[in-house]
């Protein structure tokens, strides 16, 4: 935003700006809680300010045409690379994004600076350098973190923004003579427009693009978690278990129900039961670690998928759950009340996903037959028929 074409092409440049701030201040009006939209309008109505003042160059003062016109560009870079670190979640530096708009003006203070065209070139050229290769940085360390396709893109336009600047600097200081006494008597003047036009243009798409493409994304997992307990849904546990077992063909299944849990709710109200629900999912969270597939699967019963553990591991893994949620005392209006889980364990075997969750479902139902609090395993004789058909009444209970 430091340098400007021509008269001719100025007004081009700062309308393309002056339209994408508009367009940054409506998305940010329609969700305030993307502070990154505020900044980019600021930051684009900056660059359509500075463009202004740049083009009434020998109609006002150089101290605005040069001076506050530069001051200016700098500053709309300066913000542009908050609202960055915004979208990534950082905190913003506004001292170091005023710092080389700070530096400027104090060197325009410099006769000798001031008086010497190709180092102000060099100075304005490095800072835009410096914020592009930044810039760059913020969005491409995210990648994995948040994996947007158009990240890479935009790594390109930054990339490529910082290095044509860099050799702006290089001319400028080795071979000062090129710039002649103005910016237009640069031979390098038509390829600086140009340039300038398809950053200005691409970086605006892919800034929009990159907005799209995380709401998309968070509208995906809004859909495939359960907001209750942050774990996967009911579908979207069933895809990731799928999945983890195309992986491989061992493992273990542990199928979790929270017992009377109808007399949480009747006794101390829905509210509790939602706390209980949550409590249970962070220690679950807690105890299964990394690797393990979790959700819920519909009410109170919980599914956790272990694709590198076998029957014992799963065993001892629901036994840590069980003795944990036993002791865990839970509070409502004044009242202090415990709950308890049982569990069914099965180990991955024919019949995948389908087979395991039928084993573990025939666990668990002997689990609450047999008293309620304890974990049982698939190995005993059970009637699957009987306890597809008495599940129902059991875990109600």
């Amino acid at each position: 935003m430091a340098f400007s074409p021509s008269a001719t092409n100025l007004p081009i440049l700062t309308t393309i700006m002056v339209l994408l701030g508009c367009f940054f201040a409506l998305a940010w009006l329609r969700d305030r809680r993307q502070l990154y939209n505020f900044s980019w309008t600021i930051a684009y109505l900056l660059g359509a300010a500075a463009g202004v003042l740049l083009a009434m160059r020998g109609t006002v003062p150089d101290l605005l045409s040069i001076g506050a016109a530069n001051t200016v560009a700098l500053l709309a870079n300066g913000v542009f690379w908050c609202g960055i670190r915004e979208f990534e979640g950082r905190p913003v530096r506004p001292f170091l994004a005023a710092l080389p708009a700070g530096g400027w003006m104090a060197l325009c203070f410099v006769p000798a600076f001031y008086e010497t065209y190709p180092l102000r070139v060099a100075y304005v050229a490095l800072a835009v350098a410096v914020f592009g290769i930044v810039c760059g940085r913020e969005i491409w360390r995210n990648r994995r973190r948040d994996p947007l396709p158009s990240r890479v893109l935009a790594l390109v336009v930054f990339s490529t923004h910082g290095a044509f600047h860099l050799v702006i600097v290089a001319l400028a200081v080795a071979q000062p003579h090129r710039f002649g006494a103005s910016l237009q008597d640069s031979p390098w003047f038509g390829l600086m427009v140009f340039e300038r036009v398809i950053q200005i243009v691409a970086l605006g798409v892919i800034l929009i693009g990159l907005g799209k493409e995380r709401a998309e994304r968070d509208m995906h997992r809004l859909a495939m978690t359960d907001m209750l307990t942050g774990l996967a849904n009911r579908r979207a546990f069933f895809s990731r278990a799928e999945a983890a077992l195309a992986q491989t063909r061992h493992g273990a299944f542990i199928l979790f129900d929270l017992d009377f849990f109808k007399a949480i709710n009747d006794s101390h109200g829905h509210i509790a039961g939602d706390r209980a629900l949550a409590a249970f999912a962070r220690a679950l969270e807690i105890h299964a670690g990394e690797g393990a597939v979790l959700g819920r699967l519909g009410g109170e019963e919980f599914g956790c998928l272990l694709p590198a553990g076998d029957i014992g591991a799963a065993a001892d893994l629901a036994d840590r759950v069980r003795d944990y949620i036993a002791a865990m005392r839970m509070e409502s209006n004044g009242r202090v009340f415990r709950m308890t889980v049982s569990a069914g364990v099965a180990e991955i075997g024919e019949g995948g996903l389908d087979g395991v969750y039928a084993r573990a479902d025939a666990a668990l139902y002997l689990a609450k037959s047999r008293g309620r609090n304890r974990v049982e395993l698939d190995d005993a004789p059970v009637d699957l028929a009987a306890a597809a058909s008495d599940r129902v009444r059991l875990l109600g209970a």
